[in-house]
């Protein structure tokens, strides 16, 4: 039985903003993926949900190789099949495609993904690692902020019940002239829809073969997806081999702070962190490799 006392479909960000306002147990709808699931279980209720599904202006993908702005309404699937994501920020798409079934890809937006805040969402990281921002508008005006404020525990944002989000605007670390390689890995009891016992996501900017831009971010592993500046800042003016691979490795694995839960223990996730960045690490050292 759905805890929903009414539903609400604003033409304008400006309704929007106004009924969020209004209404103290009012509830945005972007995709519905989520919420839809936790009202039906009673885990959430909504005095009112504003679909914005009808709003212009909040879904799409624009920019150039070195930053673009993503909708929030914009679908996962969007994010898998758009060429400038492919080409350029190629972890987004890869990360999307772990995202539930193509039906849910279909529905599930960017935006609704991030505002869920789970540890284990699976945009997250790669939008960490890609310097992420995200533009917030409500009654006060416009907001902006780093996406790695953004998140500020299991299912909680700094989004103020009035704001909706609005864009997520994406930058490649080292600048526009850097050449730049990342990987995405993950681990998840089944090979798809499922959410993931850990996810890592590594991205370098280079100089020749010296680093001059390091992300390295975890997911799953803590209370919300993070950076690891340590891991970061010993990538940072090196060439990447695999003995500074190892201790990458070892500096994200002490960062984690994993929980044991019905996936998987601590202990298992801990060691997990240390293998995966391992490994996306490699698959980085391996693309700059063939590039020299």
């Amino acid at each position: 039985m759905y805890s929903i006392g009414g539903y609400a479909k604003p033409s304008s960000l400006t309704e929007a903003i106004a009924l969020l306002e209004g209404q103290p147990g009012a509830v945005p709808l972007a995709g519905g993926t989520d919420i839809i699931r936790s009202l039906s279980n009673g885990r959430a209720v909504a005095r009112v949900l504003i679909d914005l599904k009808r709003i212009p202006g909040l879904s799409g993908i624009e920019g150039t190789y070195s930053r673009f702005s993503i909708g929030a309404m914009t679908t996962i699937h969007e994010i898998c099949t758009s060429p400038l994501v492919k080409k350029a920020f190629p972890l987004l798409s890869e990360a999307g495609m772990w995202l539930g079934s193509w039906q849910v890809r279909n529905r599930a937006t960017t935006g609704g993904n991030l505002c869920n805040a789970s540890p284990a969402a699976e945009l997250a990281c790669p939008l960490l690692v890609y310097d992420a921002e995200v533009t917030l508008e409500g009654p006060a005006g416009l907001r902006v902020m780093p996406l790695t404020g953004f998140f500020t525990g299991p299912g909680q944002t700094a989004r103020r019940h009035s704001e909706i989000l609005t864009s997520i605007t994406c930058r490649r670390p080292g600048g526009a002239e850097a050449g730049h390689a990342g990987a995405y890995e993950r681990l998840g009891p089944r090979s798809a829809m499922d959410i993931s016992i850990v996810n890592v996501a590594v991205n370098l900017g280079f100089e020749g073969v010296s680093c001059i831009g390091a992300r390295v971010a975890l997911g799953a592993v803590g209370p919300v997806p993070f950076r690891v500046p340590e891991a970061e800042a010993l990538l940072l003016g090196h060439n990447l081999d695999p003995r500074l691979i190892r201790q990458v490795s070892l500096v994200a694995q002490k960062a984690a702070r994993p929980i044991t839960d019905i996936r998987a223990s601590a202990a298992y996730r801990s060691d997990m962190v240390r293998a995966l960045v391992d490994r996306a690490l490699s698959r980085v050292l391996k693309k700059v490799s063939r590039c020299e």
